[in-house]
């Protein structure tokens, strides 16, 4: 398993045979990676692992004070990325 954020960390997670890819944050903004992991879709899983993100949001379970705001611009981006993962067929 490896935990991915940039286009970069996917390519290497893919070029080294990892099966399961953590986070893809902002993959919807790039068509290649995008591609890329359509192509992989029958050896690799891919998951958002958003429940730390989010119980550190304004809000959350472990939020102090006004928790991380930025963790919301992450949570938002991992919705496009796995709606955009989930129409191409990926599991």
């Amino acid at each position: 398993a490896a935990h991915c954020r940039g286009s970069q960390d996917v390519i290497l997670a893919l070029q080294h045979g990892v099966d399961v890819i953590y986070h893809l944050d902002f993959a919807h903004k790039d068509e290649a990676i995008l591609k890329a992991l359509e192509d992989s879709k029958q050896r690799i899983f891919v998951g958002p692992a958003v429940g730390l993100m989010d119980a550190l949001s304004p809000g959350g379970v472990f939020a102090k004070g006004d928790g991380i705001p930025d963790v919301g611009v992450l949570l938002e981006a991992q919705k496009k990325t796995y709606r955009e993962l989930k129409r191409r067929g990926m599991r």
